[in-house]
């Protein structure tokens, strides 16, 4: 990311871009992270180094919230918001639950 500090982001490709927002985004003196698709558009090395990175700030206490279409993520705690009902689980999708249902156990 150093080679980017002097560049005006107009001149980055969206990538680069996107590498940047997630290091303002992801600052050490923040406690809780809140990202809107953190892994979209990335290759893979910069997903994994983004997933390690959310590990440590989760293993010295921060916390982290983000939204992502992605269902594979490992250990990814998933609650979909739906019309009528929310689904809340652990991996795996859980069958429907009534909209006060699913508020009581989140």
């Amino acid at each position: 990311l150093h080679a980017f500090i002097d560049k005006p982001i107009r001149s980055l490709s969206q990538g680069q871009a996107r590498r940047v927002a997630l290091a303002l985004a992801c600052r050490p003196d923040q406690a809780l992270w809140l990202l809107d698709e953190p892994f979209a558009g990335l290759d893979q090395a910069t997903v994994d180094g983004l997933a390690d990175l959310f590990t440590t700030h989760l293993q010295q206490g921060g916390g982290l919230v983000f939204s992502s279409h992605d269902r594979s993520l490992p250990g990814a705690r998933v609650l979909q918001l739906r019309p009528a009902v929310d689904q809340h689980q652990q991996g795996e999708h859980s069958t429907a639950a009534e909209r006060s249902e699913a508020d009581r156990r989140v």
